[in-house]
């Protein structure tokens, strides 16, 4: 039913929380894998349920509202994980990858005011090259891979909740724009000791803003 229901284009997009008897790790990663946002055995929680149900929808909202406000497109997402790239060539495109993490701090923190359950995210951006393609036989996905992605990936795994964290070579094309706060080297596992930076908001500025500036200057 998962895979006829992906297979459509008129509801692939719709999230879906498959909840079922099975405990077994083969049947949840069988259920990620066909398209599905979460997974919850039985029984079950209602109030876990009604919580995981909002987290699936708000981030829905993020990467329908957010991707296309910034001109970043959304990748593969994997339950709690949301790979978003930018390039464009007519725009700004690391100005433009920066004001849409600070926006994502700030659509978070207008969520957060009024629920009940409060959420945390950690964002790692880098810059640099990658591979590009489609894949899958039967649901087709668009996907990049590389050392760019996996650092990127690194950042967000060795950063803090509600901070943006950024590569040296990310820093170095930010810091005439925004703000940075150095950390020192950090152990990062497949890739060594690596110096970083936390990104806070635009210099002289508020910590996040619209992207009219960057979007008027394409």
């Amino acid at each position: 039913m998962l895979e006829r229901l992906k297979a459509d284009e008129r509801l692939h997009n719709v999230p879906v929380i498959m909840i079922s008897g099975l405990q077994e790790t083969d049947s949840v990663i069988r259920c990620i894998e066909a398209g599905a946002e979460d997974y919850l055995s039985k029984p079950f929680n209602p109030f876990l349920l009604r919580a995981r149900i909002s987290a699936c929808l708000e981030r829905k909202r993020w990467r329908d509202r957010d991707a296309g406000r910034s001109g970043g497109s959304g990748g593969q997402s994997q339950s709690d994980l949301l790979g978003v790239r930018c390039a464009l060539p007519t725009l700004r495109h690391r100005e433009a990858i920066a004001e849409f993490a600070l926006a994502m701090l700030a659509a978070l923190d207008e969520v957060n005011a009024a629920a009940e359950v409060q959420f945390e995210i950690r964002i790692g951006i880098h810059t640099g090259p990658v591979i590009a393609g489609v894949i899958g036989s039967r649901r087709f996905l668009y996907d990049i891979w590389g050392d760019t992605v996996n650092l990127a990936s690194r950042l967000e795994s060795h950063g803090m909740p509600g901070r943006i964290h950024v590569s040296e070579r990310t820093s170095r094309m930010l810091r005439h724009s925004y703000d940075l706060e150095a950390r020192d080297l950090i152990d990062v596992k497949g890739i060594g000791k690596i110096r970083t930076a936390f990104l806070t908001g635009r210099s002289g500025g508020a910590r996040t803003g619209p992207l009219a500036g960057i979007l008027d200057e394409a």
